[in-house]
């Protein structure tokens, strides 16, 4: 399966591509930062499987307009106060 992995912070791509990488099934043909971007690609190539990474909970309605075959919601630890 060919996949690209979205999210906006570029360390965890690489991480999550080496992850990734572990299982033979799965091709990473693409790391983007940008929604739009991983957009075109998937019009132009609409059986590339797109994982979209984020901690923002707002963005899962546009990334599963792109019939995303993940969204992944990073946890984001609480501040002590």
């Amino acid at each position: 399966m060919k996949v690209i992995i979205i999210d906006d912070d570029l360390d965890f791509l690489y991480k999550l591509k080496t992850r990734f990488n572990e299982y033979d099934k799965i091709e990473i043909i693409g790391l983007f930062q940008n929604l739009y971007l991983a957009k075109k690609l998937k019009e132009r190539h609409p059986s590339i499987q797109i994982i979209f990474v984020t901690q923002h909970e707002e963005f899962a309605l546009d990334a599963f307009k792109l019939h995303t075959l993940d969204y992944i919601l990073k946890l984001v630890p609480r501040r002590k106060t």
